[in-house]
């Protein structure tokens, strides 16, 4: 059933109630208003969208720079390993296999011995940080 409004974009009895054809969406009454609020609602809603496919495409992006910085290093390690191998087969006295890095990365860090404090624990005498002054 159409409104009585003559809104094309009425049906039901919320149009035959409402003033128009924005008369369903602002809940009667006069048309400039719901128009005003309506224009108002859709801004809002534009920019919660636009904030949402913002927090989305970040989130996204730090999953993919994840994924790349794996990716990057296992195909660093591969490249590596590649070059030093030949570099060991070869045995050309200008491409010493000694000079690049080894396959295992390098030695990790040290633990800290147990007799010293923990690191969060320590101070900055350098800059001054003495607390027995």
């Amino acid at each position: 059933m159409l409104g009585t409004g003559g809104g094309a974009g009425t049906l039901g009895a919320a149009g035959a109630l409402g003033g128009g054809a924005m008369g369903a969406v602002g809940g009667g009454g006069g048309g400039g208003d719901a128009a005003k609020n309506l224009s108002t609602e859709l801004q809002e809603y534009d920019i919660k969208r636009a904030f949402e496919d913002v927090v989305h495409f970040s989130r996204k992006a730090v999953r993919d720079a994840a994924f790349l910085q794996k990716n990057i290093v296992s195909a660093s390690q591969t490249a590596d390993f590649a070059v030093r191998s030949t570099a060991e087969d070869l045995n050309l006295p200008g491409f010493p296999a000694e000079a690049l890095r080894s396959p295992s990365g390098g030695p990790g860090l040290t633990s800290r011995p147990r007799s010293l404090a923990p690191i969060g624990l320590d101070l900055n005498f350098a800059n001054e940080a003495d607390p027995f002054r």
